[in-house]
């Protein structure tokens, strides 16, 4: 009898663990959509490839920034199981690291430049044996206003209202 009860609280506890860890994935989920909301819902990008990284490997991603301020925004998934994850950083024209997420499957960056220069995107499969499918896409901008927003644009209702009155 003792043995089933401890079976049982030992199911309930890891049950609960589970639950904890589903309840955590999701929020980030929730956070990761609501920061892709404020900082790239008008993001087009000019640049987007999907690659393989070998394990053990990184690659490096140059790009030349000619025109200051710039806005740089970007993004980075990684296919296949959650437990895939990866180091991303992007380094500076004078090797400031200016930008890192460690150990994570998926990540938006966003940030000014304003140093004319090349900067690095540096994403690094090095703590892992395992071969990961990287979506990699990157956008830069001359000025955080460079795109219309929908807010920018009236929509025709509106205007007609504006008119009728």
């Amino acid at each position: 009898r003792r043995c089933v009860q401890e079976t049982e609280i030992m199911s309930r506890v890891n049950t609960d663990q589970n639950l904890d860890k589903l309840s955590q994935e999701h929020q980030q989920k929730e956070d990761l959509w609501s920061e892709w909301e404020k900082h790239m819902g008008d993001w087009d990008p000019s640049d987007i490839l999907n690659f393989d990284l070998k394990g053990k490997f990184m690659q490096i991603f140059h790009e030349d920034v000619h025109t200051v301020p710039s806005r740089v925004r970007g993004a980075y998934f990684i296919s296949g199981e959650p437990s895939n994850k990866i180091d991303f950083k992007v380094v500076s024209p004078n090797k400031t690291i200016i930008w890192e997420r460690n150990e994570k499957d998926e990540s938006l960056f966003y940030f000014d430049v304003e140093e004319i220069g090349t900067y690095q995107f540096i994403l690094s499969n090095k703590r892992w044996s395992n071969t990961k499918r990287v979506t990699f896409a990157v956008h830069f901008g001359n000025a955080t206003n460079e795109v219309m927003s929908a807010t920018d644009i009236d929509p025709l209702d509106i205007r007609l209202q504006q008119i009728s009155k």
